[in-house]
C-alpha cells in the first residue's frame, strides 16, 4: 500500500479524493432523518490469525473515517465456530457523543460480557482464545 501511494500519479489521487468527498456526502444523504447509519463492521466473518486478511476487509470502517463520520463498532456475538461479529455504527459529523451513548446502549441490548469479562482480557495466554 505505501509503495503504491509513493509511485502513484496525481491522477490517482485526485480521483480518490472524488470518491472519497463523493462517499462521505452519500454517507450525509444516508443518515438524512435518523441518528445513525448501521452496517456490519466487515462483509465476512472475522478470519483467523493464519489467515491473510481479504482485501475490502475495511470497506466500511474505511468509508466513514475517511469521510469525517464518527464511528464505532460494538460486538454483538460469534459466529458458529466462535468468531467475533460486530455491529459498525456510523453517525453525523460531529455526533461522537451519540457514538459514544450508542455503544453503551448496544452493549447493554447484546448482553455480551464487559470488555474485562472478554477472554484474554487479562492479558495473559491461558485466557486469551486463540491459543
Amino acid at each position: 500500500m505505501l509503495a503504491f501511494g509513493r509511485d502513484c500519479g496525481s491522477g490517482w489521487l485526485v480521483r480518490g479524493l472524488r470518491v472519497l468527498r463523493e462517499a462521505a456526502e452519500r454517507i450525509d444523504e444516508a443518515l438524512g432523518e435518523c441518528d445513525l447509519l448501521a452496517t456490519p463492521t466487515v462483509p465476512a466473518p472475522a478470519f483467523a490469525w493464519s489467515e491473510r486478511p481479504p482485501p475490502d476487509q475495511a470497506v466500511f470502517t474505511a468509508t466513514a473515517n475517511f469521510g469525517g463520520h464518527p464511528a464505532i463498532t460494538v460486538p454483538i456475538g460469534l459466529t458458529r465456530d466462535g468468531r467475533p461479529v460486530g455491529l459498525h455504527l456510523i453517525g453525523r459529523r460531529g455526533a461522537d457523543c451519540v457514538m459514544a451513548a450508542s455503544r453503551i446502549e448496544a452493549r447493554t441490548r447484546t448482553h455480551l460480557p464487559r470488555d474485562d469479562e472478554q477472554p484474554g482480557a487479562r492479558g495473559d495466554a491461558a485466557s486469551s482464545p486463540l491459543v
